[in-house]
């Protein structure tokens, strides 16, 4: 493969930044291994060491249409320029107005071009796909061991399951208490949900109640039905609520910037949030608060979208190292590294994924970054992880929306302690 190919294969997996510089080149490992190191003078004059092929090396003319020119000094801002050549300045380093306008252009389309990729991240792409058909070949074998038995102040959580779906079938969790002004005129709504078919129940109501109030003059219904989801996922607290009352109120003086336009744009076939039609570039451009909470109730209004709060986070993040460990990699690929909502840490359980890992493979720990209140994190690996998920789920012949939830309220299981869990090897444990 070609220097070329190499580089702009690095930049789509996301592990090279488009403006790119010679430092950049020589610390990635993949370049590095393929393409020997030289020391060349490019143009304009600067010593820098580079990779051979860089088309800046001695005895490059400036007349000459390299694949790669130099915009600044030092080696701080080589660009990879593609899908066409740019001629670098002439020697008096004063560009010609035609020379400027095709940098302009190229800039553009480089742009362009990044955005269409989104960073490169797919469940098309290899390592994607080798982890996705693992997680199945896993799951369909019964070979994972999700085990934990704790008391404390809140209960007794007990859990011991061979899958995913199996840690469903024992989901357990009291349902907070949904003021009757919210859910009161719900026929039939099972307040005291605990297991996986009454919190299925439950969870089928509210996500009726905020589609079908996705209408003009809804506004309030689906207010109700949006702060039900908060008060069920025990986050109607800090600023969720108010997040959604501000754009409830819009709604009230007639704006159209309020809430039932901000969830139908979303959520409408081919809409931003859109599971199966969107990229990261479409939500940020409109996503305009994102937390564990709010996840809940995008989580409804689509299909197949995850609850991206800390316990389905964690638990993907297990199976991403456990992945790794598996396939003998000594650090988790940019494409599976998932960020990991922040929260207060317990003595009582274990979600740190990296502290459950085997020795051997702390060469280089997973630094996870935490999600916090960046909207663009959340939205992001809100989008990945359900991608992710729904593919887990083809390969199994599964995919449908009630198994769709199903397995996220697995993973929710799975998520609360990571300390005991294992994976069979050969039929043992």
């Amino acid at each position: 493969m070609t220097l070329k190919e190499n580089i702009l294969n690095e930049i789509l997996a996301g592990r090279l930044p488009k403006h790119w510089t010679s430092s950049d080149l020589l610390a990635n490992p993949e370049l590095a291994k393929a393409h020997p190191k030289t020391t060349v003078r490019s143009y304009p004059a600067n010593h820098s060491a580079s990779l051979p092929g860089l088309g800046l090396g001695t005895g490059h003319q400036a007349t000459n249409p390299p694949l790669f020119y130099r915009v600044g000094r030092r080696g701080r801002a080589l660009e990879f320029a593609f899908p066409i050549h740019c001629a670098a300045n002439p020697p008096d380093d004063v560009a010609s107005a035609d020379t400027a306008t095709e940098v302009r252009q190229t800039e553009k389309s480089n742009q362009l071009i990044h955005d269409q990729n989104s960073n490169g991240w797919s469940v098309s792409n290899p390592t994607v796909q080798s982890f996705i058909k693992w997680v199945a070949d896993k799951e369909r074998s019964e070979d994972f061991r999700f085990f934990y038995d704790i008391k404390n102040a809140n209960g007794h959580h007990h859990l011991d399951a061979h899958s995913i779906q199996h840690a469903a079938l024992q989901y357990r969790w009291p349902a907070k208490a949904i003021p009757d002004e919210l859910v009161g005129h719900i026929d039939g709504f099972p307040q005291e949900a605990e297991d996986l078919g009454s919190t299925v129940a439950l969870l089928s109501l509210i996500k009726k109640e905020l589609r079908d109030s996705l209408q003009p003059g809804d506004a309030q219904r689906h207010l109700k039905a949006c702060w039900a989801t908060l008060y069920w996922g025990g986050v109607a607290k800090d600023s969720n609520p108010l997040f959604y009352g501000l754009r409830f109120l819009r709604d009230c003086s007639g704006s159209p910037d309020g809430l039932l336009n901000y969830h139908s744009e979303a959520h409408k076939p081919g809409g931003w949030f859109d599971p199966g039609k969107t990229d990261e570039s479409r939500l940020l451009q409109n996503i305009r608060g994102m937390s564990a909470g709010i996840t809940k109730i995008h989580s409804l209004l689509a299909d197949e979208l995850v609850i991206y709060d800390s316990r389905v986070a964690c638990a993907l993040a297990w199976l991403v190292e456990r992945y790794c460990e598996a396939s003998g990699l000594a650090r988790v690929p940019d494409e599976l590294l998932l960020c990991l909502p922040a929260e207060q840490p317990s003595e009582q359980f274990e979600r740190n994924p990296v502290g459950v890992r085997k020795k051997q493979f702390l060469v280089h720990p997973t630094k996870y970054k935490k999600a916090g209140s960046y909207k663009r994190l959340w939205s992001r690996d809100m989008l990945r992880a359900s991608l992710i998920l729904s593919a887990v789920l083809d390969q199994l012949g599964k995919r449908d929306p009630q198994t769709f939830l199903e397995y996220q309220l697995g993973l929710f299981m799975i998520g609360y302690h990571l300390g005991s869990h294992t994976l069979r090897v050969n039929g043992r444990n």
